[in-house]
């Protein structure tokens, strides 16, 4: 079977992706494998497979500049996770935007977790502003039922620093 990149070559190295249910087979030679950043001493990282690093397409692989600036490449990039300079981002854009969305579920968009204890901050302000708007428009019966949920949030954040506290104190 000849490679699909440069249809010259006997392809050596197979690589197969299921996506929607349907496989997908991308036959290599060596020369354009190693083209195309795949480390042919060592065997793929289950997350670079799992998040889109080694390419499927190979038409992806041949419109990829490298930098105009540095003369960095994306292979590069794939293997180390750095870039060369600042005009690295502008060159690289849709390429780094799609290694982005495979860690963020499909969005280019940190979604990171935030603390439990920033959460009940955020929602107790939210609160406190509705309560102080429910006031202002003489809405007494919703003011106290923030008042009620406000005074409940208060109690489980005190509770959680009263924990961390004993926690730390412990590993101390």
């Amino acid at each position: 079977m000849k490679c699909e990149i440069c249809q010259k070559k006997e392809a050596t190295i197979k690589i197969k992706q299921v996506h929607n249910g349907q496989v997908k087979v991308l036959c290599l030679c060596e020369e354009c494998a190693a083209a195309s950043g795949l480390d042919l001493m060592t065997p793929p990282d289950l997350s670079e497979l799992l998040m889109g690093a080694i390419p499927a397409k190979p038409d992806h692989i041949m419109s990829v500049p490298a930098c105009p600036h540095c003369g960095m490449k994306w292979s590069y990039f794939k293997r180390t996770s750095r870039l060369g300079c600042p005009q690295c981002y502008e060159t690289f854009k849709h390429e780094l935007l799609a290694y982005i969305a495979g860690f963020h579920y499909g969005s280019t968009q940190h979604c990171g977790k935030i603390p439990f204890s920033a959460k009940l901050e955020s929602e107790m302000a939210a609160l406190d502003k509705a309560l102080q708007d429910a006031v202002n428009v003489q809405n007494f019966e919703l003011a106290a039922k923030l008042r009620d949920r406000i005074k409940e949030l208060k109690k489980i954040a005190t509770s959680l620093k009263t924990t961390k506290e004993q926690n730390e104190s412990k590993t101390r």
